[in-house]
């Protein structure tokens, strides 16, 4: 698996650490020292992107400077951009023995991460020494880099936000560093677990307990909650930009969060993603407007969720569609059972994100692990329920059957069986239960079966197969795909 390049890999770091050491000093010019390592590792691989560096990086930063109280400061410039700059300067004797590995799409892992390490890397987010990443040349990963975050500083909720960003460091100056692990998961609901639309409505496992209160705030809670963060789809959304939904608020109140946008891809339709024993250093209320940060003289360790939901703001009643209310049961049932240890890679796994080269990435050992999978949902013996057409339930395309997975092509199927006038609650084969490939390979041959009154059944699909020469092609290509494995699984 890929390693992420950290600055103290970089032919650059002699003189990186020359900059960082000068921030130490108390002579210091604070803002032509934060421009000069800008100018050194502001580096990308996209060869359109121009090579002089932008020297108003800090110019919004260096008028926050200024506006400040005298005492506010001085903090800043004397006390904790030096502790910073220590901080950065100990990277390389606080890197993992086997480096820091990236958390690739499909793949679970678990990873348990020194805090001192996690601190260092925070102070290279914001002295913007990593390479520069785009959507072009890694579409799955964030920029880590501070480069675009002062540019918004002339809002409140950005102001808000470093100064979050500041205190965790004072705190860790002042009370010393924590001794507990940053544990780091990537969780995946893989075919075999997933559940589809019959599952749900036939499963009769109790719920858990649930509690609601009426009074009481996200950024409140206490170590014994799991809070759950909604985040986009790349973890941290616009956090390290100009973002002000509760996502960037909640990731700089809790800023050892923000480490997973350095290695971490996208989150697909069947992952959630958890850290647990973050510190949480600050609250801030009425964040849009005023955003009056309360900064906490003594942190909260907390167990933090990242999933992402949907925006159907475009189109409310696009939530009803089976497709997209089953994602959001399942990746919310990821995110909250109970933590199974993850499986042994497969053979066929990426070995770097996208985007990412890997030629120089040294194989791997493969080793045997025994995996207890998610257990499938019994269905009810109790008495029998009134049938529902499915056509009834709010669905604008019921006909959609599968949900496609970017990184590796799989297909996860909504339903067991084909869409028909009743609830398949009733079906004779209850106990069966079909995975994503099984399901696949039964609806094409049903579809070769049904031939062409099938065609209007099959269109919705999805939206780029529009024609039924590309339908043809792409089925073909799936039972291609499909025989492939089949025949190197029998082989093995």
């Amino acid at each position: 698996m890929a390693l992420v390049m950290l600055p103290c890999d970089m032919p650059w770091w002699p003189m990186l650490q020359r900059h960082l050491k000068h921030l130490t000093t108390p002579d210091c010019d604070h803002v032509s020292a934060l421009q000069s390592i800008h100018n050194l590792c502001n580096v990308g691989l996209d060869p359109d992107e121009r090579d002089s560096p932008d020297l108003t990086v800090f110019t919004v930063l260096e008028t926050f400077l200024a506006e400040v109280s005298e005492t506010e400061r001085s903090h800043i410039l004397s006390s904790t951009l030096p502790a910073m700059a220590r901080r950065a300067l100990n990277l390389r004797s606080l890197r993992p023995p086997s480096g820091l590995h990236f958390s690739l799409q499909q793949q679970q892992d678990r990873v348990e991460l020194d805090r001192d390490f996690v601190a260092s890397l925070l102070a290279h987010l914001f002295f913007s020494t990593f390479p520069k990443r785009t959507m072009k040349t890694h579409p799955t990963l964030q920029d880590f880099n501070f480069t675009n975050f002062f540019k918004h500083l002339d809002q409140n909720y950005q102001k808000a936000k470093l100064r979050s960003f500041f205190h965790y460091f004072d705190l860790l100056e002042l009370n010393g560093v924590p001794s507990s692990k940053i544990i780091f998961s990537r969780q995946v609901m893989t075919g075999k677990e997933w559940l589809t639309i019959e599952d749900w409505l036939e499963c009769g496992l109790p719920l858990c307990p649930l509690i609601i209160r009426h009074e009481g705030r996200l950024d409140r809670a206490t170590s014994e909650h799991l809070v759950v963060c909604f985040s986009s789809s790349r973890v941290g959304g616009q956090v390290l930009g100009g973002g002000s939904s509760w996502e960037c608020l909640q990731l700089c109140l809790c800023p050892e969060v923000l480490s997973a946008l350095l290695f971490c891809e996208a989150l697909e339709d069947n992952e959630v993603v958890s850290l647990e024993s973050v510190l949480q250093v600050s609250r801030v209320n009425d964040p849009r407007f005023k955003a009056a940060l309360e900064l906490l003289d003594t942190p909260v360790m907390l167990s933090v969720i990242l999933m992402d939901a949907e925006n159907y703001t475009k189109l409310p009643l696009s939530q009803y569609e089976e497709d997209n209310f089953l994602r959001e049961l399942n990746k919310s049932l990821l995110g909250f059972r109970q933590r199974i240890m993850p499986p042994p890679p497969p053979t066929t796994r990426r070995l770097s994100p996208i985007g990412e080269s890997f030629s120089s990435t040294p194989p791997e050992p493969e080793e045997a692990a025994t995996v207890k999978p998610l257990p499938l949902p019994q269905p009810l013996p109790q008495k029998p329920r009134q049938e529902l057409p499915i056509q009834s339930m709010p669905t604008i395309n019921p006909r959609r059957r599968f949900i496609l997975l970017g990184s590796s092509g799989e297909c996860l199927p909504i339903s067991r069986h084909p869409a028909s006038r009743y609830s398949s609650c009733h079906s004779s084969d209850d106990g069966e239960f079909f995975s994503a490939r099984t399901s696949i390979s039964e609806t094409l041959e049903e579809e070769e079966e049904e031939g062409e009154g099938e065609e209007g059944h099959v269109r919705n699909y999805s939206e780029q197969l529009d024609t039924p020469e590309r339908r043809c092609t792409f089925a073909q290509r799936l039972r291609e795909a499909l025989d492939r494995a089949q025949s190197s699984e029998s082989s093995e």
